[in-house]
């Protein structure tokens, strides 16, 4: 079945993408989320590799990775005033920048207001 875009390309195949959004009455606990999930570890996200984790609005202090052991695998600071979006993208490398393993992951949003939200993350390699 062939699609058509709104310039008019034709195909059966479109990525679909949009700019982040926030939805009235959304919570921090579930406006915190990772898309794709479960997704292929790279950092070529136009061919979907990596993914992007869904922060609240306002959201200052640290992102972590960690295995369901709890041993740390990535983590990055977050500073809400720098963002220039409420995603933030992550390759599927740990902080030594070598690929994680496939399986399953935690990830743990810690804000400076005190919250600690977390969401499960899986990698799938191809």
């Amino acid at each position: 079945m062939a699609i058509e875009s709104a310039d008019g390309k034709q195909g059966d195949k479109f990525r679909l993408e949009s700019n982040s959004t926030a939805l009235q009455g959304a919570t921090d606990e579930n406006s915190f989320f990772n898309y794709p999930n479960p997704f292929p570890p790279g950092d070529n996200w136009s061919s979907g590799e990596g993914t992007r984790f869904s922060i609240p609005l306002g959201a200052s202090g640290e992102l972590k990775i960690v295995t369901l052991l709890g041993e740390l695998v990535w983590e990055m600071k977050i500073d809400s005033r720098n963002l220039a979006a409420t995603a933030i993208f992550w390759d599927g490398n740990n902080g030594a920048g070598q690929l994680v393993l496939n399986g399953v992951y935690v990830a743990i949003l810690k804000t400076n207001a005190g919250k600690m939200l977390t969401t499960k993350v899986a990698v799938l390699k191809r």
